[in-house]
């Protein structure tokens, strides 16, 4: 008798250990899938940030302490920003619009 309880013992252990095994890789896969998809995926919030970072520093900055260097920087600083943000602006909305025409339409578009 004993011996059939350390048998179910060792089989529910491994089934145990089997089913950890697979809930981590499952896991890691899914944290990939999430982190490629982070990384694919237009920058805004990233952008946004920066933008209210750079106003802020604009309006709390005191022009008469502050050399022309530092304001020619914030200046292209601001202009990157704000290429940048039209530029992801707008591959974002011409990839929804790509997408949203009838695939006739795109085998006309492509030739």
């Amino acid at each position: 008798m004993l011996h059939i309880v350390e048998t179910i013992e060792k089989l529910i252990i491994r089934a145990l250990v089997i089913l950890l095994l697979l809930a981590m890789v499952l896991g890691t896969i899914e944290l990939g899938r999430v982190t490629i998809l982070e990384v694919f995926a237009p920058p805004f919030l990233l952008l946004d940030i920066s933008k209210i970072f750079v106003c802020n520093k604009i309006i709390t900055l005191d022009t008469k302490h502050t050399s022309g260097d530092v304001l020619l920087g914030i200046a292209a600083i601001l202009i990157g920003l704000s290429v940048g943000y039209y530029v992801f602006r707008f591959r974002t909305s011409n990839k929804e619009a790509f997408q949203k025409q009838p695939a006739l339409e795109k085998s006309n578009s492509e030739n």
